[in-house]
């Protein structure tokens, strides 16, 4: 609970906690480490897999371990996926391999890595998305184009050749689209056939033959261009100008009138449809090459029109298998994977009416190499992979007439065709005859091959128009319910062939919902939602797929409302509608061809062409400096780059987070050219790089891991050129080496005890000290008082380089946006009566300073250290360890986190706050109880956190106490800052000297002049400070004293930089002792000598001296003042000596009390007492012997 303000407040104290550690796995038995993913093709280009993706096979994934050696290795299933587990742990290289031909990286995304990834924990997922630019790009939301018929001559001047022929609009346009004219009938007639060449956004369109519409300006073997981007269309070229042998037969068209509503008898072209005139082209993969199949011939042609296209002036041309003869008619057409498909209807109208063997085949053909000129091969080059038999129950073309669930022979002559006949409310007669023509193929994202089959009667009969009366008598006006259907084959057959479907199923795979519903190959139909109300089928034969979409596009009548014309969208997994686009409005007049086919084939325009171009990689931190990247090295993020085109700047980037960086459409306003040849520039001198120097280049030959950038004139440069179209470039990495040049010192390495050590560093952003005794601090300069003998020994600091931004990840660090951007345990008391809510335990409120419920009254915000600021102000919780705040955060794997904040005591009374901090649960700042503070004080904590192998982390202020009255206290500027993984550390070395120590005092007797005091230590220095009148002393930094010449007291002080107490040392030369020595010689007794020689002492200074006498000419004695002998008073101190035959010396040391000494040597000469040899004495024996 609360208790009362204290009115005293103190200066805030300053606690700083540093631990850094890194939060990995506690467990310490063997562990499995698994890297999974998916390969899949992205379409679209976003760097995520969408649904209709299809996933990759065969693509190898190699996992290199923090050893740089391959730890596991998998190739992607035929789901595209793969997993790869392994014994050793984290971080992990996964580096993607073996990708198919023509394919190459996609762009970068949220689901989509490059071929090189990293993982920094023991588990992860690493995706790989692919693409081929020449076949497979396309934006989610690209236009589409469709041919739209009228009735009339379009070249006659009137209003059938003022309406639009060919227009286009959005693939999801919704029920009221916005239609763009790209051409009008007179300027191209009627078309079926559409290619669009991506590369320059030209779309060519051939003409078609459909009885009641005339043809454009070219003919029957015309081509038009028409230019996307202009909206603008004009002729390309007739077939038979580039060879006047060419023929797509001869125009029948007659009699068709200028005036749209004015019906026509057209009598001729009934029987040429689907015989004469040009069927579907296309465009190679490369744009290059265009083609055209000639139903007239029967050939296929393939023209090399170059890019942007031109005329052609050669083709080479290919017999298309008949076989079925004269029966046998070409059509659909489509260029896929490098291979052409072609589609050929067996009709059986010389047999009619037997449906035996009628059927649709699909052949495959690989193209040949041009020539110098024109080029003819037979058919031999073509191999069936499908065949439909037409002799399948379909949907009924109008609800009610089982003849219309069949097909029929095709029949030329309207009038023995046995047509199911009905007259409409409005006495217009309509004919049913279902005739099979395969006009279109696609493949979808799962290379299932999709087939446009169109009813040959909607072109045969036009709407509320004549019939082919050859006389031209009849009035009777017609129409027909023209409707073909919509198929899929997948590629399941033995030596690649196709498999059409089967009740409903693709390949034995699982079946929609439109099994057993008795409209399709073996009883029910895959996309069985294409129907409405009175028809059971509504498809016009043109088809489009969307990459990566999982949709078909098809045109159809009917789309929403009764006679209109529109598309639908199926979905190519469950066969359902997914959505529909209703472009000609209804219109049940003779203008309109209505449920006649008003509407012709369709093609996707420029978003699913010219893809663009994506170049780039990373930047990393090469932390072993060897030139390419290992596992666990961070990337560098908030790095510029600028990518040149020769001297011109083209475009700019800044590296992220991860350190990736890409050139691509959104920062190279023009894109980037295809085959162009670039700079990626670095300037050197940018802020970001103060702490970093360019990596070596790397003697490694793997270019997805090498630094690829040198040093010039001040920059960073890789030079590159591009591909072509589409052809990314994840392979451009920048290796830089973290170049901290960190300093510690300190202003004295020795110092005095009590006295500061004075710390120094420098070098970085950032520094963390840690020394003897547990010192830490993130001063740059700390400060370290009162220094004890516990606090010598090496302080090392370690230097870090802030990110890029080094801006605060928590946004409302000092509450001014109340409770925003964290969470908490505890309940907030809202904006309203805080002090009244706060009085619960538990709970927390966002309040200004100071409160005199809760605090002193003259305490002040920590931010502003002002009274107008907030804090977030807590009664603590009874439950112990709750979380006041926490926030959860992403993170970038071994990189490092300050984490900081203060906090203020506002308990005077009950139980003491306890403040603990938390990284991912893991205790980081322990629990510190804060009775020692002051209530008032805010005190400061800190803490830099190792990410490791975390991607995110929950920060956490916590509550250890669970105390009920007291425990109060309050928040204020949290924050959590991000650092590089740069760092380096220094030490240095620090001596607390007690006081210094210069030995014990000396004495020296004279004459001697020198003596030795102790070396000093660093920062020691001897000084003379006392010596005698007239002497002249010195003394070396080494302690060595001299010239003490005279006798008397020498001082010399020992001082300690930064002390103030210093030791004195005394040196005494004292004077030696002073006396003589006498000797007698000895006696004579006759001739005999008396050996009565005497040494004595004589004028002895000092009567306490003491002395001893050895034999010989230099003293070699060992004794000292106190066991040498004291001098008698007579002074004799040898006597009785022997007279020697030769002369002896005697030495005499005479010792003062403190060990002063002197020698005297003197010499007992032989005393001769004038006897000589014979005076010797002997004595005389008497030996006796017996007798």
């Amino acid at each position: 609970m609360s208790t009362p303000a204290l009115t005293d407040f103190r200066k805030c104290i300053k606690i700083i906690t540093l631990i850094i550690i890194s939060l990995f796995s506690g467990e310490t038995h063997a562990q499995v480490s698994k890297i999974s993913g998916m390969v899949f093709q992205d379409y679209n280009a976003n760097g995520i897999k969408d649904g209709g993706e299809p996933s990759v096979s065969g693509v190898t994934v190699n996992v290199y371990d923090a050893t740089g050696s391959v730890t596991g290795t998998a190739n992607s299933a035929a789901d595209g996926s793969y997993a790869i587990t392994s014994s050793f742990t984290g971080p992990f290289k996964v580096v993607f391999s073996n990708i198919p031909s023509g394919f190459f990286p996609g762009f970068s995304g949220p689901g989509n890595g490059t071929s090189l990834q990293f993982i920094a924990g023991n588990t992860g997922i690493a995706n790989l998305g692919i693409y081929n630019p020449q076949n497979d790009y396309c934006k989610s939301d690209p236009d589409f184009a469709v041919p739209v018929y009228v009735n009339g001559d379009p070249l006659g001047g009137g209003t059938a050749g003022e309406e639009p022929a060919l227009i286009y609009l959005p693939y999801h346009s919704g029920f009221n689209p916005v239609k763009t004219v790209l051409a009008r009938q007179k300027e191209i007639g009627v078309v079926w056939g559409l290619a669009f060449q991506k590369e320059s956004n030209k779309l060519v369109s051939a003409a078609f033959v459909k009885r009641h519409a005339g043809l454009g300006p070219l003919g029957i073997d015309g081509l038009y261009i028409s230019d996307y981007k202009t909206q603008t269309t004009g002729n390309y070229f007739k077939l038979s100008n580039i060879d006047p042998a060419i023929s797509a037969g001869t125009d029948p068209h007659a009699g068709l009138d200028k005036d749209m509503l004015v019906a026509n008898y057209d009598s001729e072209t009934y029987k040429w449809i689907g015989k004469t005139g040009l069927g579907g082209i296309d465009f190679s993969e490369d744009g290059s090459i265009l083609y055209v199949v000639n139903v007239f011939e029967k050939k296929l042609y393939e023209f090399p029109v170059g890019i942007p296209a031109s005329v052609p002036t050669k083709y080479n041309r290919y017999d298309i298998p008949t076989p079925t003869g004269a029966d046998s008619r070409p059509f659909a057409l489509k260029f896929y994977k490098g291979k052409i498909y072609v589609g050929v209807t067996c009709t059986n109208e010389s047999i009619a009416p037997d449906t035996t063997g009628m059927k649709g085949i699909v052949y495959e053909m690989t193209p040949q190499d041009f020539g110098g000129g024109n080029n003819s091969f037979d058919e031999l080059g073509f191999k069936k992979v499908l065949e439909i038999p037409f002799t399948y129950k379909k949907g009924e073309s109008f609800t009610g007439t089982p003849f219309s669930s069949h097909w029929y022979p095709w029949k030329s002559d309207y009038f023995s065709t046995p047509f199911q006949n009905q007259i409409g409310a409005d006495t217009v007669g309509t004919r049913l005859y279902p005739q099979p023509w395969l006009t279109d193929i696609e493949f979808d994202d799962h290379d299932n091959m999709l087939l446009g089959i169109k009813d040959r009667t909607a072109d045969q009969i036009g709407n509320r128009n004549y019939i082919p009366d050859p006389i031209f008598t009849s009035s009777s006006l017609i129409r027909t319910q023209g409707v073909g259907d919509l198929l899929v084959a997948g590629p399941c057959g033995p030596d690649g062939t196709y498999i059409l479907e089967n009740n409903a199923s693709v390949c034995g795979g699982p079946a929609t919902g439109g099994k057993d519903n008795n409209q399709g190959p073996g009883g029910g139909e895959f996309y069985f939602q294409d129907d409405m109300l009175l028809h059971q089928e509504t498809s016009l034969g043109g088809i489009a797929v969307l990459k990566g979409s999982n949709e078909v596009i098809t045109n159809m009548v009917d789309p929403i409302y009764f006679w209109t014309n529109g598309v639908r969208m199926y979905d190519n997994t469950s066969g359902q509608g997914v959505g529909m686009i209703e472009i000609l409005p209804s219109n049940k007049t003779v203008a309109s061809f209505g449920k006649s086919a008003s509407l012709g084939d369709i093609e996707l325009l420029m978003q699913c062409g010219n893809p663009p171009i994506e170049i780039g990689n990373r930047i990393w931190i090469d932390s072993n400096n060897n030139g390419f990247q290992d596992p666990g090295e961070s990337g560098l993020e908030g790095v510029t780059l600028d990518l040149y085109e020769g001297n011109t700047k083209v475009g700019t980037t800044i590296s992220g987070i991860y350190g990736q960086y890409y050139f691509n459409d959104s920062n190279v306003p023009e894109g980037l050219k295809a085959n162009t040849a670039y700079q990626i520039r670095i300037t050197g001198s940018q802020t970001r790089l103060t702490s970093y120097a360019l990596t070596k280049i790397s003697d490694n030959s793997d270019i997805l891991t090498d630094n690829d950038a040198v040093a010039s004139n001040g920059s960073y440069i890789v030079n590159l050129v591009t591909g072509n179209k589409g052809e990314n470039n994840h392979s451009f990495d920048i290796g830089f080496i973290c170049d901290l040049k960190p300093a510690a010192g300190a202003r004295s390495n020795a110092v005095c005890l009590n006295t500061s050590i004075e710390l120094t560093s420098s070098g970085g952003d950032k520094y963390a000290w840690t020394g003897p005794d547990n010192f830490s601090s993130f001063e740059q300069n700390p400060v370290i008082n009162n220094a004890t003998n516990a606090k010598s020994g090496t302080y090392s600091v370690t230097v870090y380089a802030l990110n890029a931004s080094g801006s605060n990840l928590f946004s409302n660090s000092g509450f001014d946006s109340s409770n925003d951007d964290f969470s908490s345990d505890y309940t907030f008391t809202g904006d309203n009566n805080p002090e009244t809510d706060l009085t619960v335990n538990g709970k927390f409120s966002i309040i200004k300073l100071p409160n005199n419920e809760f605090v002193p009254s003259g305490v002040k915000d920590h931010t502003t250290q002002t009274s107008s600021g907030y804090v977030l102000l807590a009664n603590g919780a009874t439950n112990g360890n709750s979380r006041v705040w926490y926030k959860t955060i992403p993170v970038k794997p071994n990189s490092r986190y300050r984490f900081a904040f203060s906090v203020l005591n506002t308990s005077i009374s009950g139980t003491p706050p306890e403040i603990a901090a938390s990284v991912n649960g893991q205790n980081v700042i322990p629990a510190n109880n804060l009775t020692t503070y002051y209530q008032g004080t805010w005190i400061d904590f800190e803490y830099i956190w190792d990410s490791g192998i975390n991607t995110t982390a929950t920060f956490a202020i916590n509550d250890p106490n669970g105390g009920d009255a007291g425990n109060d206290f309050a928040l204020d500027d949290i924050s959590i800052i991000s650092y590089d993984a740069c760092e380096k550390s220094a030490s240095v070395l620090v001596n607390v000297i007690t006081v210094p120590d210069g030995g014990p005092d000396l004495a020296v007797c004279s004459p001697s002049e020198t003596a030795k005091l102790p070396n000093p230590t660093a920062g020691q220095t001897w000084n003379m400070v006392l010596n005698p009148s007239g002497s002249n002393p010195a003394i070396t930094p080494d302690g060595q004293v001299s010239g003490m010449n005279i006798d008397g007291i020498y001082r010399f002080s020992l001082s300690q930089d930064g002390c103030t107490s210093s030791d004195t040392v005394q040196i005494i030369r004292r004077s030696a002792p002073a006396f003589n020595l006498a000797i007698f010689q000895g006696g004579c007794n006759g001739g005999n000598s008396l050996n009565n020689a005497t040494i004595s002492i004589v004028n002895a200074g000092n009567p306490a001296d003491r002395y001893d006498i050895i034999e010989g000419s230099v003293y070699n004695g060992t004794k000292d003042f106190n066991t040498a002998s004291s001098v008698p008073q007579d002074g004799i101190i040898l006597q009785n000596i022997t007279n020697p035959i030769g002369s002896v010396s005697y030495t005499v040391r005479i010792f003062t009390q403190n060990n002063c000494y002197s020698d005297k040597t003197i010499t007992l000469q032989h005393v001769d007492c004038g006897c000589n040899a014979l005076c010797l004495p002997f004595n005389v024996s008497k030996t006796l012997t017996a007798k």
